[in-house]
């Protein structure tokens, strides 16, 4: 293990961290109140995509759920989530617009408090070090994005942290149930459900089965056509982000990086097989982690090397989907006694600092006029430096227990 932990950065860098995220919070917030009083005057400054959920949750009732996913692509903000989704959206959809907006970031904020809360106990550091990761979240452009356009994401956040939670203190059925609601996203719930089937044990999977079965059978009332419309519009979308059709630089996956590198150069199904091939080494390495460094102890690390995985290698993950990386980022500051290697862990910081950066010149600085998605390649890195020290540390600890 390292001597001594290098990222705390003594008393000076700390004032110092704190004090440039606070600036950043207040540079931002300003611009959002700014937004809210223009939205007294002009309510459509405010109609971003909290406008799929309350559209939504206003024509479940009628029962069409073609009109909810294919008449969504008719507005600028496409209703991509599973028929089981609908169900939350109806609270929402019974408001008007400004107090749908205000609910939906009202509970991202309780969300996004409570995954922290729940990082702090299960991950333990000083109450120091846990202000300081609060102000960065805050300060970062996943967050603020997110509050601007009125996404979920801390609601996964919250299911994920709350799962692995359960998972380390050994309540296997709630971990399952809890990680089950991943499944609001099937292109992030699948993989976590793979590995914590395969690794939770019996009742990990029960749990697991048992908040699946429940999402399915919520859906019995709105029929098989309900299925068939959500797929039809995950096609669509797909073929929208292969046909590099929309803000791919928005997104924050190795996927977008090829498109946007590459753009009309070289045929899509060239840029998927490149794809494949880039994200097969991150498959193995994930393979490996779980299968030679799992312990009990080292679940927090194994999550967010995890999380690395979801958001680089996926097809879909847009910049609101980066929040998910404050969890391997806090893990990665107040955790970092547990790395093995100094090296690796500064490696994985300048990524992450890399990422936090271009999150921010690309989605509040260039806004497109430089079309370039390069948030995957740095997780790339971070992750590859985690998976080094992860295997590295279960050398080290399988030769002293040895």
């Amino acid at each position: 293990m390292m001597a001594e932990p290098s990222v705390r950065g003594g008393p000076l860098g700390v004032a110092i961290t704190r004090l440039a995220a606070a600036v950043v919070i207040a540079i931002l917030v300003t611009g959002w109140v700014s937004e809210l009083r223009r939205a007294a005057t002009d309510p459509t400054v405010l109609k971003r995509d909290w406008t799929a959920f309350h559209r939504a949750g206003r024509m479940l009732p009628h029962g069409d759920t073609r009109d909810i996913y294919a008449g969504s692509f008719d507005t600028q903000y496409p209703f991509l989530y599973p028929p089981y989704v609908l169900y939350a959206c109806v609270p929402v959809g019974l408001l008007p617009d400004a107090a749908a907006y205000g609910l939906i970031v009202g509970v991202d904020i309780l969300a996004l408090v409570l995954s922290l809360w729940l990082l702090h106990r299960w991950a333990p550091g000083h109450r120091g070090e846990y202000v300081t990761a609060a102000l960065v979240v805050l300060a970062s452009a996943p967050w603020n994005g997110v509050v601007i356009v009125g996404q979920v994401t801390p609601l996964l956040v919250l299911s994920l942290v709350a799962g692995f939670a359960c998972w380390a203190g050994g309540r296997g059925l709630a971990a399952g149930l809890c990680l089950s609601l991943l499944m609001v996203k099937p292109n992030l719930g699948l993989i976590v459900a793979c590995v914590a089937a395969v690794r939770g044990g019996r009742r990990m999977a029960l749990g697991l089965a048992v908040g699946a079965a429940a999402l399915l059978l919520a859906t019995v009332p709105l029929g098989w056509s309900a299925w068939h419309d959500w797929f039809a519009a995950s096609t669509r979308m797909a073929s929208l982000v292969s046909g590099a059709t929309m803000d791919l630089w928005k997104h924050q996956t190795v996927l977008a990086f090829w498109l946007t590198l590459l753009g009309d150069q070289v045929s899509r199904s060239a840029v998927r097989v490149l794809w494949a091939i880039s994200i097969a080494p991150m498959v193995v390495g994930l393979g490996c982690v779980w299968w030679r460094v799992w312990r009990p102890q080292r679940l927090p690390r194994l999550l967010g090397v995890t999380v690395l995985f979801l958001i680089a290698a996926n097809p879909y993950a847009y910049f609101y989907d980066g929040l998910l990386l404050l969890i391997p980022a806090v893990i990665w500051y107040v955790r970092s006694e547990e790395y093995a290697d100094r090296v690796c862990h500064r490696v994985a910081g300048l990524a992450l600092a890399a990422v936090f950066a271009w999150q921010h010149v690309s989605l509040f600085g260039l806004k497109g006029c430089v079309p370039l998605s390069l948030t995957g390649v740095f997780l790339v890195v971070w992750f590859a430096a985690e998976v080094v020290d992860l295997l590295r540390a279960g050398r080290i600890g399988g030769s002293v227990s040895g």
